[in-house]
């Protein structure tokens, strides 16, 4: 499931890259054909547009940069969960040896006596 989600992410961001460099392309055109043409006022529109892109970039990094703090966040929980597990495991087999050696101690001081 996870590398399920893991490839629909990639396939996502990779799709968001391309509709991008298209409006980055588009934008250009459209910017070089409205200022070549000298309409203030389709010129005005022209930065409102681009100003709207670079908005909508910034925010598509942004929500990528939390994705991956998410992403990264989750798999510090799930290495710490493993870790502590296994601190307790450690722990239930040193408590189990002092346990053996306290009971062979036990049993050789009954011999001796």
């Amino acid at each position: 499931i996870e590398r399920e989600r893991a490839l629909m992410a990639r396939k996502q961001r990779e799709e968001e890259d391309c509709l991008l460099a298209e409006a980055k392309a588009d934008a250009d055109y459209l910017k070089k054909d409205v200022f070549a043409a000298g309409d203030p006022a389709e010129r005005a529109e022209v930065n409102r547009l681009e100003k709207q892109l670079i908005e909508y970039e910034r925010t598509l990094m942004a929500r990528r940069q939390r994705e991956e703090e998410d992403r990264l966040l989750v798999e510090a929980k799930t290495e710490s969960e493993l870790l502590n597990k296994e601190v307790l495991v450690a722990e239930d087999a040193a408590e189990r040896a002092e346990l053996d050696r306290l009971e062979k101690e036990s049993i050789e001081r009954e011999r001796a006596l």
